[in-house]
């Protein structure tokens, strides 16, 4: 089951179905029709909660400050605005088949729709294995774009144009006060999300990092630390300096990439 949406749109035929709205709201204002919901929100939770959220935004055609994926249909326009949320947070894939526009915040269910090709994309498979950046709109199968974080895809009759609809706000623009409050909140976070022994994936870097020493301080038995060990790329020195540290358990496993696994990485990433 997901819990999240599925559009079909044809702004030519001026159709919009929505039909799957598992977990998600439906609402219509001023002469739009919009659909909402954060990927794997229980619809449990939903309901006023998710249309504030919605109206928070002056125009629900633009990105705002929300936290959810949107479509967004204008059946005077013909259009459909596919809005995805400034950070990133939610996945907002969709594909063409024919005139036929289908959007969904999860890729299963999207890949489920007739016509809608599991096909790598043997460019973006190619720039993956090299290390080369693609478009931020491609993804690993050949049919399925996404709406990057911060972006708003339009659709009409006459074509689509996606547009950067949010940036990062400058340098230096928020106070102080703000990244003074940042150790507390974090711990605050995982406190709630604690119960009993947890496991921190340590990889290393500054953010598994501040996650592990949140970890440790809030209390309960010290966390473990599950590392992964890339031979070529190791942060085995990193790992075992946090370790230290923190007084922490390394629980390690050296993986070795193979040609095997790395087929079944595929096989895995185009089923799921």
């Amino acid at each position: 089951m997901s819990y999240g949406w599925l559009v079909r749109c044809d702004p030519a035929a001026a159709r919009f179905e929505v039909v799957d709205l598992s977990g998600a709201t439906c609402r219509r204002s001023a002469g739009l029709e919009i659909v909402s919901a954060g990927y794997g929100a229980r619809p449990q939770n939903l309901g006023a909660q998710s249309h504030e959220r919605v109206e928070g935004a002056a125009d629900p055609r633009r990105c705002g400050r929300s936290v959810e994926a949107r479509a967004v249909w204008d059946a005077g326009e013909r259009t459909l605005w596919l809005v995805a949320d400034p950070m990133g947070r939610h996945p907002l894939f969709h594909a063409r088949v024919g005139g036929l526009t289908l959007a969904s915040t999860d890729l299963a269910t999207l890949l489920s729709e007739p016509g809608v090709s599991r096909e790598p994309s043997a460019i973006a498979v190619a720039e993956w294995l090299l290390e080369v950046s693609g478009p931020p709109e491609e993804t690993l199968l050949r049919d399925v774009e996404r709406v990057p974080a911060g972006h708003v895809l339009r659709v009409r009759p006459d074509g689509r144009t996606l547009v950067e609809d949010w940036a990062p706000p400058p340098r230096d623009t928020h106070p102080a006060t703000e990244a003074d409050r940042f150790g507390d909140v974090l711990e605050s976070a995982v406190a709630a999300l604690s119960d009993g022994l947890t496991g921190v994936l340590l990889s290393g870097g500054i953010d598994s990092t501040a996650v592990a020493a949140a970890t440790a301080r809030v209390g309960g038995p010290p966390p473990l630390a599950l590392c992964l060990d890339f031979p070529e790329e190791s942060e085995r020195a990193q790992q075992l300096a946090v370790c230290e540290a923190l007084a922490l358990e390394r629980i390690a496993h050296t993986y070795r990439p193979t040609a095997d696994a790395f087929r079944r990485s595929l096989e895995l990433a185009t089923a799921s």
